[in-house]
């Protein structure tokens, strides 16, 4: 009697534990942003070597489409708990879907973050990425007119600077927006879905230096990208980001 039940109190204890215990999927709200984004053209075959083949790429002649993403958001929340002001960098190529309810579909190839809570949970999820405290974004501005500058450095990853000047500060009528990026890991492919609901655009000249002899230089092929399917300065008040594993 004694045997069965302590086998009784084992099952008990085992449907007590959540289903969820080993969920890597997670949620981020970021508030209050600014963010630069840039889409420029890299020639297709050496996009098509960092991206794996499950994936296809938006190639336009011979092109792949290089999409360049930093924000600066006075809040982010990881799963609804507050960690502050905090700063990402991605940089991915164009994909033809896979996700037909996002108005973008990116491939991420890097990831860079000031946010320890936002890095250890795309850490837990097998997804490489690279935690930078100095990651710099300054915009300064008179008059919906100025610069912006971006400095991202972090060990393993390539290190690159944006810098031009914001001709036009978001003044358009605000447009919902659905972003999904995506990334093969140790635990299976993650997709990183962001809703905008109120996106504001704006007009920037923005270029992209990328350090020399990194992987990012090779993908470009040139001493810069000057972005020229989108280059923009963008602004919203909430963004939700769902990452889950497919």
């Amino acid at each position: 009697m004694r045997t069965v039940s302590c086998v009784v109190v084992i099952m008990l204890l085992c449907a007590s534990v959540p289903a969820s215990a080993g969920n890597k999927d997670f949620s981020a709200t970021f508030d209050r942003c600014g963010e630069f984004v840039g889409i420029g053209y890299v020639p297709a075959e050496r996009a098509r070597s960092l991206v794996p083949s499950q994936y296809t790429l938006a190639v336009v002649d011979t092109n792949a489409q290089l999409v360049v993403r930093v924000a600066s958001c006075a809040e982010v929340s990881v799963d609804g708990k507050k960690s502050g002001p905090a700063r990402t960098a991605q940089i991915g190529v164009m994909l033809e879907g896979p996700d037909g309810s996002a108005n973008i579909n990116n491939y991420l190839l890097w990831f860079v973050t000031d946010s320890g809570k936002l890095h250890g949970k795309l850490q837990a999820a097998g997804i490489q990425n690279g935690n930078d405290q100095q990651l710099q974004f300054a915009f300064e501005s008179i008059g919906g007119t100025g610069t912006l500058s971006v400095d991202v450095s972090a060990p393993r990853f390539p290190a690159f600077p944006l810098f031009g000047n914001v001709t036009n500060a978001p003044a358009d009528p605000p447009i919902s927006f659905v972003a999904s990026w995506f990334a093969d890991g140790k635990h299976g492919a993650l997709r990183m879905q962001t809703r905008f609901e109120q996106l504001r655009f704006g007009k920037t000249d923005i270029v992209l230096t990328p350090s020399p002899d990194t992987e990012l230089a090779t993908l470009i092929g040139s001493p810069s990208l000057s972005f020229e399917v989108l280059n923009s300065y963008n602004e919203w008040q909430t963004a939700t980001m769902q990452a889950t594993l497919q």
